[in-house]
């Protein structure tokens, strides 16, 4: 079978939605448009998805089709049924949320035949999220197995009692022959379990690699800290060609909050523009104390955000819907002083400990401790934490 019949024939594909699949989105399609053009996606995606999975079982594969006639009603005002009680189990959580990626992507790669505009910063932005290295290799059997707990200390043994006073700087190589040796004497189904436990491995980080040099949107929050960690880099540059095509000074702040080790608020500020002259300034060096006040009212704001987030949101700030849009403190600046003096503004009330700083009026305080940690947090510390 040839490369491009393989490609067609991987779940997800466009290519793949056919048969019943093919009707129910051909039926939504125009029904996706209309949302998109009006701005209500929000509300297009849950219709779609609970539709889809009343016609199409989860855990069953593209290439069976359904029993009977389908049901369909694009109805804006259709109820959705309520989830069952108790939740879904992991495994159908986890078919659902990736059936929902390519249900997305089976739209997105149709807008311009809907006549819909796309993302023109796509190819650009994307440079905040592309793999500045080659893509991943796939590790040994051996090399697998000697990391894998229940054979992990069979390995470090023999390595021991081989070489006692070993060097340090051969130590893998050795480790690695070792496993090799191990690995081989092991019974055929560990055998086949290292082949096969390597190989998911690999193709799980294999396709992160790809949606990553695609310029995906990160869905981790490490992946979203490279993306702020190049945020000079890339944006600076288009910030300078604005300033150069408006000829107006330009300045970008960002900021999101960090919850561990503690309670923190980051903030980027990338300038472009200076004052006239030979020694001119840029914003940050020009009036540091109102510089680093407008930070700190941005930072307030930002920390609200973050408040209001989870507010709406009640789980755990560590978990990507609430970092998501999560806000930050610590000061960096492009073009912008080294060091920042504290603004000259009277130091806040600290809110009492027993206040639920992140409750509304007459809702009731969810229990978490990261909630806990910032309802008690004296907000001049917090402030503090700025600079």
């Amino acid at each position: 079978m040839s490369t491009n019949n393989m490609e067609n024939k991987k779940r997800g594909t466009p290519s793949a939605f056919v048969g019943k699949h093919g009707e129910f989105f051909q039926a939504w399609q125009p029904v996706y448009a209309n949302a998109s053009r009006d701005k209500k996606l929000a509300t297009f995606w849950p219709r779609f998805f609970a539709q889809y999975f009343i016609n199409f079982h989860w855990s069953k594969p593209l290439t069976e089709e359904p029993e009977g006639a389908l049901f369909i009603n694009t109805a804006e005002d259709w109820v959705i049924p309520a989830e069952p009680q108790g939740g879904v189990s992991a495994e159908e959580k986890v078919a659902k949320d990736d059936f929902k990626k390519k249900a997305k992507a089976y739209f997105n790669h149709r807008r311009g035949a809907m006549g819909l505009p796309k993302n023109i910063w796509h190819g650009f932005i994307k440079q905040l999220r592309v793999p500045d290295h080659p893509p991943p290799r796939r590790v040994s059997d051996h090399q697998h197995y000697m990391h894998i707990k229940e054979f992990k200390t069979g390995v470090d043994d023999e390595y021991s009692k081989r070489h006692p006073n070993g060097d340090p700087r051969f130590m893998l190589a050795f480790k690695c022959d070792i496993a090799k040796e191990l690995l081989e004497q092991e019974p055929d189904d560990v055998q086949k379990r290292m082949r096969a436990e390597a190989e998911e491995k690999h193709e799980k980080a294999l396709e992160a690699y790809r949606k990553a040099a695609a310029g995906a949107p990160p869905v981790n929050e490490e992946d979203r800290q490279l993306a702020r960690a190049r945020l000079p880099e890339v944006i600076t540059p288009l910030l300078s060609a604005i300033a150069t095509f408006t000829g107006c000074n330009v300045t970008l702040l960002a900021a999101n909050v960090e919850t561990e080790p503690k309670l923190d608020v980051k903030v980027i500020g990338l300038n472009v523009g200076k004052t006239a002259g030979e020694q001119g300034k840029t914003l940050p060096e020009y009036d540091p104390p109102r510089y680093a006040s407008m930070l700190e009212s941005f930072s307030r704001f930002t920390y609200q955000t973050y408040a209001s987030t989870l507010e709406k949101n009640p789980a755990d700030p560590s978990s990507s819907a609430a970092s998501s849009s999560a806000p930050p403190l610590n000061h960096s600046a492009a073009d912008g002083a080294d060091s920042l003096p504290r603004a000259s503004t009277p130091a806040p009330t600290p809110p009492a400990a027993s206040a639920p700083l992140l409750t509304t009026a007459g809702a009731v305080e969810i229990e978490s401790p990261v909630r806990r940690k910032i309802a008690a947090m004296p907000e001049d510390d917090f402030i503090d934490s700025i600079y």
